[in-house]
C-alpha cells in the first residue's frame, strides 16, 4: 500500500498533463477499491483541485463498470470530462442519474445516434447540472432536437455546443438564432448540416447569440 500511495502521490504532484492523469489512473487501478475510497480519495481530490477539467477524462473501464455492471467506481468523483461512443438512451439516462458524475463539465457523445429525445436527458439530468460543453455531433437530433434545446431554460449554462452533421435545416438554424437561452454560448459548430442562405443569414444577424458565436460560426462555415 505504501508503494502504491507513493505512485499516486507522484502522479498528482506531476505537472498537469494527459500523461500524468494516465499515470494516476494506472496507480489507482492497483489499489483495492474500498481502500482507495476510504484512505486515498480525499487526498487525490484535494490535489487535483487546480487541474484543468479537460485533462480529467473518465477512463472507459470505469464507465464500463457503471453501464455494464451497475458498479460505481469511487474515482468517478474525480472526473470532469466524459467521452463515450456507442451509448444507448438507457445508458445516457444512467449517466444522468449517477451522483458521482455531478462535477462533470464536458461531455463528448459523438456518433451515438441518440436522436432528439436525448436533449432533455442531457439538460435536465440531475447529475449533469455542471455540464457546460457538449459535443453531440452525428446524433441525428434534427430540428426537433434544436427545438428542445431552445425551449429548455437549463441550456443557459452551455458555453460550448457542437452539433455537426445532425440533419439540421434552415428551420433549426432560425430557432438557434431566435433562442434567448443561448446567450452564454462562446462557441457553436454546425458543420455538415442542411443549412442554406436563410439559416446562415439568421445566425449571422442574431440579436441573441453572442458576437463571438456569430463570427466563429460564419467563419468556420465559409471554410
Amino acid at each position: 500500500m505504501r508503494g502504491t500511495f507513493g505512485e499516486i502521490r507522484s502522479a498528482v504532484q506531476e505537472r498537469p498533463s494527459a500523461a500524468s492523469w494516465h499515470m494516476l489512473y494506472e496507480a489507482i487501478a492497483e489499489v483495492d477499491i474500498t481502500q482507495f475510497a476510504e484512505e486515498l480519495l480525499p487526498y487525490v481530490a484535494e490535489s487535483l483541485k487546480n487541474w484543468p477539467d479537460e485533462l480529467r477524462l473518465c477512463p472507459q473501464d470505469w464507465l464500463d463498470l457503471l453501464l455494464d455492471a451497475d458498479l460505481v467506481h469511487p474515482g468517478l468523483v474525480l472526473v470532469r470530462r466524459l467521452w463515450r461512443p456507442h451509448l444507448s438512451m438507457g445508458e445516457l439516462a444512467k449517466l444522468a442519474h449517477t451522483e458521482e458524475l455531478s462535477q462533470v463539465t464536458q461531455m463528448g457523445l459523438v456518433s451515438n445516434g441518440l436522436g432528439h429525445k436525448a436533449i432533455p436527458i442531457l439538460l435536465d439530468g440531475p447529475a449533469l447540472q455542471q455540464v457546460e460543453a457538449i459535443d453531440l455531433s452525428y446524433n441525428k437530433i434534427g430540428d426537433a432536437g434544436i427545438r428542445a434545446i431552445c425551449r429548455n431554460g437549463r441550456a443557459e449554462r452551455l458555453r460550448y455546443l457542437s452539433l455537426d452533421n445532425n440533419g439540421i435545416t434552415d428551420d433549426g438554424a432560425m430557432m438557434l438564432a431566435d433562442a434567448t437561452n443561448l446567450a452564454n454560448l462562446e462557441r457553436l459548430t454546425l458543420f455538415g448540416n442542411h443549412i442554406g442562405s436563410n439559416g446562415l443569414d439568421a445566425l449571422r444577424t442574431s440579436q441573441n447569440l453572442s458576437q463571438n458565436v456569430r463570427r466563429e460560426w460564419a467563419f468556420a462555415h465559409e471554410l
